[in-house]
This record gives structure tokens, C-alpha cells and sequence, in this order.
């Protein structure tokens, strides 16, 4: 097949920039490529085969797919050194399923709403021990599918209250 090419650069002000080389450019590649840029890729402890090619076909560190379908269902990049804050188009990643483990980092800003779109995401949504700020954003009650006592938001620094809509999380489990 075709190599798909995506140009991810970040400007002054730290905006995500995404150029795509094809209009059929990969969901799962824009989004993770967007997060590369925001958090610092280049810095990444282990960043093996970021940045090339395919995430599902390059074995891209940390992301594990549904290789039927080429999708990505699961991440896990904790203690990898990340810095930055999460992109909007993380919100693209749908198919996830299985864990999205990103703790012990130095992810910074708020928790972005594109979070409550990965409905299908059940095992677990680690963001402890990272550098969060601002208020929880009731979106989050969109992982209403998480049924393990996976949803750890612990070791930030988030202020406000939190949302009644995260009571709907009723398949959570008490850890």
C-alpha cells in the first residue's frame, strides 16, 4: 500500500498543527501523531517507530491494535516522560478498549473533553501522578463502559468540584 505521510508541527504559542499528505489519512495516525508533538515526543523515554509509517503496522511504543480491523485499542505510555498537554484530537482514538495508561508523567492543563468519546474504552484510564490543573470536565462521564477499578485521576493538581455526571460511572468498582 501507499506510505501515508502527516506532518505534525506545533507553533510559538504551542498550537497543534496537522498536515495531511492524502485525504484518506489514518484517525488513529492523526491523533496519535498530534500527541507526539504536544507532549514532547522527541524527549520521550521510548519513542520506537513514532512518527513512521502506520501506528498499527510500525508497532508504534506502547500502542497495541485490533489487527483485524487496524484500529488502536489500547495505550499505555506511563513513565515515559511526557510533558505537555493532551491534544483535542485524542478524542479520535474511539476504538479503544483496553487501557489508557498515561501516569507518572508531566502532562499539564485540563483534562480535555474529547476524553468522554472514548466510550468503549473498559479496563482502565490512568492519569495519576501527572501535572493536571483546572476543574473535571463533566464529559468524562462518557467512559460510562469502564468496569474495572481503573479510572485513576489521583497525584494532580485539579480544583472545583466534581461533576454529578461522573455518578453515573455505575460499572466502576471500588478499588
Amino acid at each position: 500500500g501507499d506510505s501515508l505521510e502527516v506532518g505534525v508541527s506545533a507553533d510559538e504559542a504551542g498550537v497543534v498543527q496537522v498536515e495531511h499528505a492524502e485525504l484518506g489519512a489514518s484517525r488513529n495516525t492523526v491523533a496519535l501523531s498530534c500527541l507526539y508533538v504536544s507532549t514532547g515526543g522527541p524527549e520521550w523515554t521510548n519513542k520506537a517507530n513514532w512518527m513512521s509509517g502506520d501506528p498499527c503496522i510500525g508497532s508504534w511504543y506502547g500502542v497495541t491494535c485490533d489487527i483485524i480491523r487496524s484500529d488502536v485499542k489500547e495505550i499505555s505510555l506511563e513513565g515515559n516522560g511526557l510533558a505537555g498537554s493532551f491534544p483535542s484530537e485524542i478524542g479520535l482514538l474511539t476504538a479503544l478498549a483496553g487501557n489508557f495508561e498515561f501516569q507518572v508523567n508531566d502532562i499539564s492543563g485540563s483534562v480535555p473533553t474529547e476524553f468522554g468519546l472514548l466510550t468503549a474504552l473498559t479496563d482502565g484510564f490512568q492519569l495519576n501522578e501527572n501535572s493536571f490543573t483546572g476543574s473535571l470536565p463533566s464529559q468524562l462521564a462518557g467512559l460510562s463502559a469502564l468496569a474495572l477499578a481503573g479510572f485513576q485521576l489521583n497525584e494532580n493538581s485539579f480544583t472545583g468540584t466534581i461533576p454529578t455526571e461522573l455518578g453515573g460511572m455505575t460499572a466502576l468498582e471500588e478499588s
